[in-house]
């Protein structure tokens, strides 16, 4: 059993690597270390359309959801060094938020890298296709754009209208 410190969008993106390593005949530890290196590759960032959702989780307090919605700001959350989800950025306004996570991503996504992306969305499905398309529209970098539901522990505690993005580097097989 390993410990990916990540959610559902992310793993996906690693366990079809992990699979990869498979096909190709790796030994077991080959697969392990392939799957641990894999881990520190991958990123996901989520963006929830509100906190309602955090808060009735209780994994954020009403205060933070005031004041949130008064600025009309939507955290950026991201796995942590200590394995937490947590912010690490921050979208303002109601409208055009798709165009806006594009441009957040454009900022951590190299150019010299190749990526495999997760999209992942909880009743957003139309939202995740347009981010899929202007992703691959900039970038010719990228291998691959899955578009998904998001698992159901992230979609209890961010709820409708959140996108999750897993990023990977290209990885060797």
């Amino acid at each position: 059993v390993l410990d990916t410190n990540n959610v559902s969008v992310a793993n996906g993106l690693i366990v079809k690597y992990a699979g990869e390593l498979i096909k190709a005949g790796k030994s077991h530890s080959e697969i392990i270390k392939g799957i641990t290196i894999a881990i520190k590759k991958t990123k996901v960032f989520a963006i929830a359309d509100n906190l309602t959702y955090a808060v009735k989780g209780g994994r954020v307090s009403k205060s933070k959801k005031i004041i949130t919605d008064l600025l009309n700001a939507k955290p950026v959350m991201s796995i942590k060094k200590d394995g937490k989800l947590g912010p690490v950025g921050v979208i303002f306004g109601k409208k055009n938020i798709t165009l806006k996570i594009f441009k957040y991503l454009n900022k951590q996504i190299k150019s010299e890298k190749k990526y495999n992306i997760a999209i992942g969305h909880c009743v957003n499905e139309k939202e995740a296709e347009l981010l899929r398309k202007l992703l691959y529209e900039k970038h010719h970098n990228i291998n691959s754009i899955s578009v998904l539901e998001i698992g159901c522990a992230l979609g209890v505690h961010t709820g409708p209208g959140t996108l999750a993005i897993a990023l990977q580097e290209k990885l060797k097989v």
